[in-house]
C-alpha cells in the first residue's frame, strides 16, 4: 500500500496543481450535466395572488389597533388552511382541472409576510393558464371557507374575511428550472469535488511521477531527471563527443554534483541499482562513468549483475574473464580489466558465474578487498548491480561502497518500493546519496521483453562511435 506522508499546505498546493486538470474536468463535468438537465426539464410556472386580512365586524366596532392584531393572528392559521381538502378540493373542480388533490397540495403555495396582514398564495404547473386559474380558484375558495368558518353559529357578519387585491399574475420567466443558477452551482460543486479527488488520487498514488514525489514520499533528494533523448544508440549509451544533447547535458549536471559531494566526504564508490528492473540503472551506471571519463578521471565501470550481465554488451568489451575471476582468483585483476570506447574508461564485466551464488560472491572478504583495490587506483568506481528488491545481490555489494544511487522510472516505479530500498540500505547502514529519475529513453521500452540480454535494460549489439574521440583500440593495460 502506498505511504502518504502527513501533507503540508505547499504540499496540497503542489497535489492541487499536479491535479488541475482533475479539478476542472470535474467542474465541466457537473455543470454540463445540470446544463443538460435543465435544458431537458420542461419550465414550471408560478402564478401569484396577495389576499389581505380584516378581523372584526361593523358589530363588534373594534378598534383599527384590534382590527390589525385580530388579523395578524389569524393570517399564519389561514396560511395552513390553504392545503385542508376543504379548500384545495373546491378550488380545483372551479379550476376545471382534472388533478387529484394531492398533486394540488403539492403544486399551491402559501407565503406570509412577518407582521403584516398580507397571505400570498401560489400555484406552480407546466401551463401559465392553468397555474394562473389554480391560483385564482384557490384564493376565491379560501375567502369562502374562512367567511364559513368565521360566521358566528347564530348568524351574522363574520369575524374575519380574506379579500383578493388583485387577481393573480404570472411570471415571464419560469421559476423551474433555473439554468443559470443550476449551471454555476454544480459547476462550484465539481470544483470541490474535484478537489476531493485529486486529494485522493494522491492518497492511493503509489507511482513515482516526479521529484516532488520521490522527496516527499521517499525522503531523498532528486539529484538529475534524465530526458527522452533521440542520441541513444541501440545500447542506450550516449557519445559524449557528440553534438550537445539534453541527456548527455543531464549526465554533466549528475556528475557535477557527485563530485561536489565528492570534495566534501569520500564518495568515490558508488553503486547504481533500482527497485525493480526495466527502470534504466545499467544506463545510469554506463553513461554516468562515460560522463566521468569525460570529465578527466580515472573510471572503471563494474558489472556487478553477475546473474544478467549487461555491461560487456554495452561497452563492447568480453564477458570471459571478469569481476567473478578476480573475486575466487582465477585471474588477477591487471588481466582482466579492459579499457572501454572512451578515453579514461576501464571496464571490470562480470565475468562467468558457473555455480557459485552471487550473494556469497559479493558478500565475501575477497570481494571487499578487490573494490579497496580499486579504491585505490581509479578516482572513481561505478558499479551496475542487481535491481535492489528482486534478490540479495545489490545489498551484498552495496556495503563495499561510498553510497548508492537509486534509479527510478517516473510512472512505473512504485513508491512503495522506493520506501523498502530506503529500508533495505538502511538497516545495513548503506549512504543513499540520493535518486536519478530515468524519464525514458527509446530503448527502454524494451528492458523488462523476454528477447532483451542479460540486463536489466536494452541491448543488442556495441554501440559504434565512429567519430567520437573516445574511441580507442587498446588492449588490456596493467593495473
Amino acid at each position: 500500500m502506498p505511504t502518504m506522508q502527513r501533507m503540508s499546505t505547499r504540499d496540497a498546493i503542489t497535489v492541487l496543481s499536479r491535479g488541475w486538470w482533475i479539478i476542472l474536468g470535474t467542474a465541466l463535468v457537473f455543470g454540463l450535466i445540470a446544463l443538460v438537465v435543465s435544458l431537458i426539464q420542461k419550465p414550471v410556472y408560478e402564478a401569484s395572488t396577495t389576499m389581505y386580512v380584516t378581523a372584526g365586524s361593523i358589530e363588534n366596532r373594534v378598534t383599527p389597533y384590534e382590527d390589525v392584531m385580530g388579523s395578524q393572528n389569524r393570517v399564519n392559521s389561514y396560511a395552513k388552511l390553504v392545503f385542508s381538502d376543504s379548500v384545495l378540493e373546491p378550488a380545483v373542480k372551479a379550476a376545471g382541472l382534472d388533478m387529484p388533490v394531492d398533486q394540488a397540495r403539492d403544486v399551491v403555495g402559501a407565503e406570509t409576510v412577518p407582521d403584516t396582514v398580507l397571505l400570498t398564495i401560489t400555484a406552480r404547473d407546466a401551463s401559465p393558464e392553468v397555474a394562473r386559474r389554480l391560483a385564482n380558484a384557490v384564493a376565491d375558495s379560501m375567502a369562502d371557507r374562512v367567511s364559513a368558518l368565521e360566521t358566528p353559529s347564530g348568524g351574522g357578519q363574520p369575524s374575519a374575511r380574506l379579500t383578493a387585491l388583485s387577481p393573480a399574475t404570472v411570471a415571464d420567466d419560469p421559476v423551474s428550472p433555473l439554468l443559470l443558477i443550476n449551471t454555476v452551482l454544480a459547476t462550484v460543486i465539481g470544483l470541490f469535488a474535484g478537489i476531493v479527488l485529486a486529494l485522493g488520487r494522491e492518497r492511493l498514488n503509489n507511482s513515482v511521477r516526479d521529484d516532488a514525489d520521490v522527496e516527499r514520499q521517499a525522503g531523498t533528494r532528486t539529484l538529475a531527471k534524465l530526458p527522452h533523448d533521440r542520441l541513444f544508440g541501440e545500447t542506450s549509451t550516449l557519445d559524449f563527443g557528440a553534438a550537445a544533447s539534453p541527456a548527455a547535458a543531464a549526465f554533466r549536471h549528475l556528475r557535477t554534483g557527485l563530485s561536489v559531494a565528492h570534495s566534501e566526504r569520500a564518495l568515490s564508490t558508488i553503486l547504481v541499482t533500482s527497485p525493480r528492473k526495466g527502470d534504466g540503472k545499467s544506463t545510469v551506471a554506463v553513461n554516468l562513468a562515460a560522463a566521468f571519463a569525460e570529465g578527466g578521471n580515472s573510471v572503471v565501470l563494474v558489472d556487478a549483475n553477475l546473474r544478467q550481465p549487461g555491461v560487456g554488451v554495452r561497452t563492447a568489451t568480453s564477458d570471459a574473464r571478469g569481476l567473478t575471476s578476480a573475486i575466487t582468483g582465477r585471474a588477477p585483476l591487471s588481466a582482466i580489466l579492459q579499457v572501454a570506447q572512451f578515453d579514461g574508461l576501464n571496464v571490470l564485466t562480470a565475468g562467468k558465474l558457473g555455480r557459485s551464488n552471487p550473494a556469497d560472491l559479493l558478500s565475501s572478504p575477497a570481494c571487499g578487498t578487490l573494490f579497496q583495490e580499486l579504491r585505490q587506483s581509479f578516482d572513481y568506481v561505478i558499479v551496475d548491480a542487481a535491481s535492489l528488491l528482486e534478490g540479495p545481490d545489490a545489498e551484498a555489494a552495496a556495503r563495499w561502497v561510498d553510497g548508492v544511487l537509486l534509479v527510478a522510472r517516473p510512472k512505473r516505479s512504485k513508491i512503495s518500493d522506493l520506501h523498502d530500498c530506503m529500508d533495505h540500505l538502511e538497516n545495513i547502514n548503506v549512504d543513499v546519496i540520493g535518486v536519478v529519475l530515468n524519464e525514458g529513453h527509446a530503448t527502454d521500452r524494451r528492458d523488462a521483453t523476454p528477447a532483451a540480454p542479460q540486463s536489466d535494460g536494452p541491448a543488442t549489439t556495441p554501440v559504434k562511435h565512429a567519430a567520437s574521440p573516445y574511441a580507442a583500440t587498446r588492449d588490456t593495460p596493467a593495473l
